[in-house]
């Protein structure tokens, strides 16, 4: 194939948008989809906008629409990664867990290999589109225990002064709190995903109300 290896091109936003297009699509009941001999009838022509012109995007440049298919789940999975990042070695002796038995997990091909390495890409494809032409930087992934919940740029989180400094102790109560939740009947890497998916859902709306 030409170019093939050679020609390997950064992530860029215009991709998401063209995925977003697919979910559109699916959306659309099959009474609007109408084809004789192989064209459409009455099709639709759509185009693709942002609230905001900026040569550097984040959420608020974006359509309505788009910011809520996007905001929730990119800072969900973000405040994941960065758990798994930085903190999640220093967890193994908390309640929560032990209950999912994360010392053992951390150990096993489902962490070591598939996540860690998915991680790795989700990391690398939102620096790409981050340092491209036009940029996609909604997210700051240089935060740690002082900053944790300041990750959505141009979004001020709702913080309590008890919570300053400490923002991982709001994480790891959350934690625990929904450990509580969560079935125990299934595989230990679905209450693992489990836990965390409705940890950082609470996360999120308790801290940006999205």
């Amino acid at each position: 194939m030409e170019g093939a290896a050679n020609q390997k091109n950064d992530a860029h936003f215009l991709e998401m948008a063209a995925a977003l297009s697919i979910i559109d699509f699916a959306k659309k009941d099959a009474t609007e989809l109408v084809t004789i001999d192989g064209k459409a009838e009455n099709p639709f022509y759509k185009e693709f906008g942002i609230k905001s012109n900026s040569n550097s995007l984040i959420f608020e440049n974006l359509g309505d629409s788009t910011q809520l298919q996007l905001k929730k789940p990119l800072t969900q999975y973000t405040k994941f990664l960065v758990y798994l990042r930085d903190k999640v070695l220093e967890s193994t002796d908390q309640n929560w867990a032990k209950n999912v038995n994360i010392s053992n997990l951390l150990t096993q091909p489902f962490y070591s290999n598939y996540l860690k390495r998915f991680n790795q890409y989700y990391v690398e494809w939102l620096n790409e589109m981050a340092h491209n032409q036009r940029s996609f930087s909604p997210l700051n992934l240089n935060v740690n225990d002082n900053n944790l919940f300041e990750m959505v740029k141009n979004v001020k989180p709702n913080i309590s002064w008890l919570e300053s400094g400490k923002n991982y102790n709001r994480y790891d109560f959350l934690l625990s709190k929904h450990d509580k939740e969560i079935l125990k009947t299934g595989s230990q890497e679905q209450q693992f995903m489990d836990l965390f998916y409705n940890t950082t859902e609470s996360l999120v709306k308790e801290k940006y109300k999205f």
